[in-house]
Order: structure tokens, then sequence, then C-alpha cells
């Protein structure tokens, strides 16, 4: 483990401070896959009706952001793994349909005991109708 700002860290790096994160490109699959140990921020580009897999590696605490963009032709759909939960102030949303467009759905991988169904990827923001 590597700290920044501190003498003993718990995960792969904590900081103190900001700090920037690249976007990491998923592959456009008919399931999408996220390996959450690669990054923080997704982007990919839907050229079909799709769902959103479960990430793998996740560490809790962790803040997931995908940048979901419609391709040239648009009017896609996205699914989502049950392990996302929404509340009522972030439903689960329907993507934006324009072609081109983009929305943004953020969530934190929540851990609440050691039992695979007491983990989730908690919906905390989302962002619709974006210009790309």
């Amino acid at each position: 483990n590597v700290g920044v700002g501190t003498t003993a860290p718990t995960v792969s790096v904590d900081i103190t401070g900001s700090f920037r994160t690249l976007p990491v490109a998923l592959t456009d699959a008919a399931t999408i896959a996220t390996d959450a140990s690669k990054g923080n921020i997704f982007t990919v580009t839907l050229a079909g009706n799709r769902t959103l897999g479960t990430p793998t590696n996740p560490s809790d605490g962790q803040r997931l952001t995908y940048i979901i963009s419609q391709d040239a032709t648009g009017s896609r759909t996205l699914a989502y793994s049950p392990a996302f939960r929404y509340s009522t102030d972030v439903a689960s949303p329907t993507l934006s349909t324009a072609a081109g467009t983009q929305d943004y759905l953020a969530f934190i991988y929540n851990v609440r005991g050691n039992v695979a169904r007491f983990q989730s990827f908690d919906a905390i923001a989302v962002g619709k109708g974006l210009s790309s």
C-alpha cells in the first residue's frame, strides 16, 4: 500500500487533499463489465440496448462514476444489475435518447457486513442529457 498524507494506508492509496483520476474506457457489450480496481471514472458508448453488470473488485466506500454515451443512432437503453440500488431521491434513470448525448451516473460501493447480499452500489447522483 502507498500512503500520501498518511503513515498507515488502508487501501491501495490513501490521499489527503485533491486528486485526479483518468477515465477508463469500458467495452460495449450486451452486459457491460467494470473492473473497479482499474479506476473510479468509466466511459462507454452504447451501440445497442445493454445491461450494466455488477462491478468486480470494488473497495468499500469507493465512488464509481459512469459516463454513458449514446452512439450516432441514439435511443439505446440501459438496464442495471440488482447490485445497483436507487433511492426515492435518486431513482433508477432512463437514459437520454438523443444521438451523441451523455448521462452521468455516480455510485458509492457500500459494504454492510461480510455477506454478498449486503453489498451494493448506491446511487448518489444522476446527470442527464449532456451534449458530447
